[in-house]
């Protein structure tokens, strides 16, 4: 099985519910978000998927939540936007770029309140593309 993996940062900001000791606080995070896919085969130059198409997705994605306030996107709407979420979240709409690329999987990993050089807690997201 081969793997390809690349990673960005943001910033984004949140309001956890039902009301805890943020309640009417909006707090944020910075963050560190990895996306890894697998495939059992490269195509005929090597490549398992063109990365900078990967980088770009990624990219794209990091963009739109950067500097926002997580709770304002639908997919975040009816949900706590814990680390946990993010993680599925962001996979589930990256996953939705790599149909029929013939991948087997994807997995994103999420760093919360990441600093250099040592992350803080993480938590990942994994699915089957196939």
């Amino acid at each position: 099985m081969f793997t390809i993996t690349v990673r960005d940062r943001f910033t984004s900001f949140l309001r956890l519910a039902p009301p805890d000791k943020f309640d009417g606080y909006d707090i944020y995070h910075n963050y560190a978000i990895e996306v890894a896919v697998s495939g059992a085969a490269v195509d005929e130059q090597g490549y398992l998927l063109n990365i900078d198409d990967l980088s770009e997705n990624l990219s794209d994605l990091v963009s739109d939540w950067d500097g926002s306030l997580l709770n304002d996107f639908d997919e975040f709407a009816d949900v706590n936007p814990t680390l946990e979420l993010v993680a599925r979240i962001a996979c589930e709409i990256l996953a939705e770029t790599l149909e029929d690329e013939g991948l087997n999987e994807i997995r994103v990993t999420v760093w919360e309140s990441e600093i250099d050089p040592a992350p803080g807690p993480s938590a990942s997201y994994r699915m089957d593309l196939e």
